[in-house]
């Protein structure tokens, strides 16, 4: 995902340093707008941010580019890993907005080139009809790249980058039109909102044949694994597995807290596996869809069990005490977020 860096707030953080699930609830706290990038030989991701929360997220490495709760999973993971690097950049809240909508699209245009397409023409087409999406550009003899966003035919937002140099806005919007009138280029058009819902996307006025719609990822404002509640569960979840790891072996407790989901799953349907819209993997909590109310009570009701379970098959009565040491910053660093927790769970981190 091509986006300005022009206002950094953390540059070069060490992946083996950094807590990155804290990183990401401090920048929830703290209502951040912009974008977290993670950076390693090869391979890239970004997650944009707006008022704290996730709403869309982009990997790319050798194999390829994805979009959506794939990505945003695949990030968190890969940020977990020793020798790479994180940065946090803050942007508009409007720029943050219409960058989500990259990856979305139904695809409209594909591999247009400049030598047969007009982009100023292709603008004004685009202006007139009206068009939700936005336009990607590739340049080649030197590499650059470029996207124009657009709501309702209006330009909201541009950005064009070569080398280390970045222009956003109109200076954006010339540079593309400028480059792609000397030198070849190939551009892309995707279409978002309620028309991209169409069989094929198509868009008002002669054109090249419209390209097949894509399946997409689901939508990345409903993943919501580093948002409000679930970004404390993911940390009190990981750092209790690795209290119970270390005193017995890997994956003593996920295969407890397993248990406890069957159980419970009675009282609440959405921790039944298969296909669950829950789940707790690789230390990171993630619910597909809105987080319900009781899901603080579900896991806290869970954990309480797994600790039981486990006091008792590895006869050590010191679990629940260890794990309550573990627990017991969580509830100053996440103070609003604990206060809504029942009584049983605030116990847990007090």
């Amino acid at each position: 995902m091509l986006l300005p860096r022009s206002e950094p707030v953390f540059e070069g953080l060490r992946t083996s340093f950094l807590r990155f699930d804290g990183l990401l609830a401090e920048l929830r706290n703290d209502g951040h707008s912009g974008f977290v990038s993670v950076e390693f030989p090869g391979y890239s991701g970004a997650i944009l941010i707006d008022a704290g929360d996730a709403i869309s997220a982009t990997e790319s490495s050798g194999g390829g580019e994805s979009h959506g709760s794939s990505a945003l999973k695949g990030i968190v993971a890969r940020a977990c890993d020793a020798g790479g690097t994180v940065g946090v950049f803050r942007l508009s809240k409007a720029f943050v907005q219409v960058a989500a909508t990259v990856g979305t699209g139904s695809p409209v245009y594909r591999d247009l080139s400049s030598s047969f397409a007009s982009i100023e023409r292709l603008l004004t087409k685009l202006q007139d009809g009206r068009f939700d999406g936005y336009i990607e550009a590739v340049f080649e003899q030197p590499v650059a790249s470029g996207v124009v966003f657009l709501r309702q035919g209006a330009i909201g937002e541009a950005i064009f980058a070569e080398g280390s140099d970045v222009f956003s806005g109109d200076a954006a919007v010339d540079r593309i039109v400028d480059e792609a009138s000397s030198r070849e280029a190939t551009f892309a058009v995707y279409q978002t909102g309620q028309a991209a819902k169409g069989a094929n996307g198509a868009m008002p006025g002669d054109g090249p044949t419209p390209a097949p719609s894509r399946a997409s990822e689901p939508a990345p404002s409903q993943v919501t694994i580093i948002s409000g509640p679930l970004a404390v569960w993911s940390e009190i979840l990981r750092r209790s597995e690795e209290v119970v790891d270390g005193m017995s072996q890997k994956g003593t407790f996920v295969a407890a807290l397993h248990e406890a989901f069957a159980e419970r799953a009675i009282v609440y349907p959405y921790l039944a596996a298969p296909n669950s819209p829950f789940a707790y993997e690789g230390g990171q909590a993630t619910f597909q869809g809105e987080v319900p109310d009781s899901l603080p009570d579900a896991l806290s009701n869970c954990l309480h069990d797994v600790m039981a379970r486990l006091a008792f098959r590895l006869k050590r009565s010191d679990i629940e005490s260890r794990i309550r040491a573990e627990l017991a910053d969580i509830r100053s660093r996440h103070a609003a977020t604990v206060q809504g927790f029942p009584a049983s769970a605030r116990a847990l981190v007090s």
